[in-house]
């Protein structure tokens, strides 16, 4: 009796043993499960925004929305297609943007070209037919070459409102010489009609002075 409580006591203990063992072997399992079940949801999370980031670069609206409904259809997840959109970024950011860039995704789609092998083709198709390296940039460089578009517009501005301030004082200061030199004029004939007046009646006060002396 006692042997056989020893062995089913035995028994007991390698029973939870293993079972225990088995938990910790499983737990890091589940765990790394977990981790990457979040780390797809947080990369189909990002398709929104990286969708929106392309578009600003200057890829049609419809473009981008064909590309996506595409790869839908095909079954192509939305964290895989985050990270196809993003490596589309880089692309238009270094070549610039192409035409019916959703018929070439559907295209390479139906090639059975998928992740890495789909961005490495869009950068290859920007690379060859891109429309110029920052044709396709985002509103910051839309932004600032407005910014300094504007700021060399308001410089010439300036520049002008200058010059036209300098000729226009230009103009004034040769009206005022003009004003002065006729002023001049005005002041000498009057001075020489004043002098001929003068000499007038001093002749004719001789010519009166002569006439009395010359009386019986």
């Amino acid at each position: 009796m006692r042997t056989a409580l020893s062995a089913l006591g035995v028994l007991i203990l390698s029973c939870t043993t293993s079972f225990a063992q088995s938990a910790r072997v499983s737990q890091p399992v589940d765990r790394e499960a977990r981790q990457g079940g979040e780390s797809r949801a947080v990369k189909a999370a990002r398709l929104p925004k990286k969708a929106h980031e392309v578009r600003q670069k200057g890829v049609a609206d419809g473009d981008v929305k064909a590309a996506l409904r595409a790869a839908k259809s095909k079954g192509v997840g939305a964290g895989e297609m985050a990270e196809v959109t993003e490596e589309h970024g880089r692309a238009v950011d270094e070549h610039g943007p192409i035409d019916n860039f959703g018929a070439f995704v559907n295209s390479k789609l139906d090639e059975g070209l998928r992740g890495r092998e789909l961005a490495a083709a869009i950068r290859a198709e920007h690379a060859k037919r891109g429309k110029g390296k920052g044709q396709g940039r985002g509103n910051a460089d839309r932004t600032r070459d407005d910014r300094d578009r504007g700021q060399r517009d308001a410089e010439r501005g300036r520049g002008d409102a200058e010059r036209g301030q300098r000729e226009s004082a230009e103009r004034e200061r040769e009206r005022a010489e003009r004003e002065l030199e006729r002023a001049e004029r005005d002041r000498e004939r009057a001075e020489r009609q004043a002098r001929e007046a003068k000499e007038k009646a001093d002749k004719a006060e001789k010519a009166n002075k002569g006439k009395g002396r010359g009386k019986p």
